[in-house]
């Protein structure tokens, strides 16, 4: 499941790879240009997170994710992407231990 108010939409998201090659992989639809994205990551201590600029984008688009990111010793995972007007959607956190056997969205 995801959340949203509407103006952003995922139609896939989920984790390939693992350990220091994994990559989060998401595909969006969008109403309004794009603002940023922001990844975010724990082993369960220490949250980290890799925000993404998308001020670039026109509106009316779509947009794929490929997001490399070291999954070593962590725990869940998530995205958010926001579009200028503030709208955004955000998907629900993936379990990393559990991800590796779960297909994508």
């Amino acid at each position: 499941f995801y959340g949203t108010n509407g103006e952003v939409l995922f139609h896939d998201w989920g984790v390939q790879g693992s350990g220091a090659k994994s990559v989060y992989k998401a595909k969006i639809e969008y109403t309004f240009p794009l603002d940023f994205a922001d990844l975010v990551w724990s082993d369960g201590v220490k949250i980290e997170h890799k925000y993404i600029d998308l001020k670039d984008t026109m509106p009316f688009g779509t947009k794929e994710f490929n997001i490399p990111f070291d999954a070593t010793g962590k725990k869940w995972i998530r995205l958010s992407v926001w579009d200028s007007t503030g709208s955004g959607a955000w998907v629900n956190p993936v379990n990393l231990n559990l991800a590796k056997n779960l297909p994508s969205r």
